[in-house]
């Protein structure tokens, strides 16, 4: 025997070698199958066996809810100040600020009084 009829054979047994068995991945694809069918069995069995869920009344009044809300809003984009209200909501919170700048340092509870009342102007305002 020379170097090519070994090399012959080696390369003869390296395609033995590379070409898979056929039986071993049938058995390996059917036990996956298996596997997989069984879950899926044992999932929508679980599902069946679920009690069923009923949404009580007072959730799905939310769409009354949702109604009001809207009816809400409605009147409030409906209602116009007028500009003289809005006017003069800004004179008297131009005169608190002049106020605050004139008294210079003032003291905590007083600051905080002007700065509540700014507020309730700017809610007043929207």
């Amino acid at each position: 025997m020379n170097i090519k009829d070994l090399m012959k054979l080696r390369a003869e047994d390296l395609k033995k070698l590379k070409r898979p068995n056929h039986f071993v991945i049938w058995i390996i694809a059917g036990v996956a199958i298996v596997i997989l069918g069984g879950v899926s069995l044992f999932l929508f069995l679980k599902m069946k066996s679920l009690p069923e869920v009923s949404i009580p009344e007072e959730q799905s009044a939310t769409s009354s809810q949702a109604q009001e809300l809207d009816a809400l809003r409605q009147q409030a984009s409906q209602q116009d100040f007028s500009k003289e209200d809005i006017n003069n909501q800004n004179k008297e919170l131009d005169k608190l600020r002049n106020q605050v700048k004139d008294s210079g340092p003032a003291s905590k509870e007083e600051m905080e009084r002007q700065a509540e009342e700014l507020d309730n102007l700017r809610l007043k305002s929207q």
